[in-house]
């Protein structure tokens, strides 16, 4: 039994596809092939429709390359601009923490004092400032 597909070109120069299919059916007393029987089919629409899949394929999977190649390239950007962003959220709040806790020791040590109206507003105003920053200590 064989089975085999090929590629033929006519007289006319037009390429065509052929499946070729075929047995043995009688042999001689020496065990050689005397007859065969088969077919050939014309499969060339089936053989061009793979060959276009093909090609198809090859540009899908070279464009899935490219923009993945493309996607880890922005994922890495992102990556740096978000620690970029840390590091500055971290430092811009360091700035800012370290004078306010200064002034949160000069407003405890004025609490020892006995204050004003004014001064009792200020002093509200710093309590809810100083538990604010002992709530959310992640940003120093």
């Amino acid at each position: 039994t064989y089975r085999s597909e090929h590629r033929v070109v006519t007289k006319s120069g037009a390429v065509r596809y052929h499946l070729s299919v075929g047995k043995v059916v009688a042999w001689d007393a020496a065990g050689q092939p005397q007859r065969m029987v088969g077919t050939n089919t014309d499969i060339t629409e089936r053989k061009l429709a793979e060959l276009a899949l093909q090609r198809l394929n090859a540009g899908l999977e070279a464009t899935v390359a490219t923009r993945t190649a493309e996607l880890a390239a922005t994922v890495a950007q992102l990556a740096q601009a978000n620690a970029a962003q840390q590091a500055f959220l971290a430092a811009a709040s360091h700035e800012l923490r370290t004078p306010l806790m200064g002034s949160l020791g000069i407003a405890e040590l004025l609490q020892q004092v006995p204050p004003t109206d004014g001064q009792r507003q200020q002093r509200h105003l710093w309590r809810g400032i100083r538990q604010y920053l002992h709530q959310h200590p992640h940003h120093q």
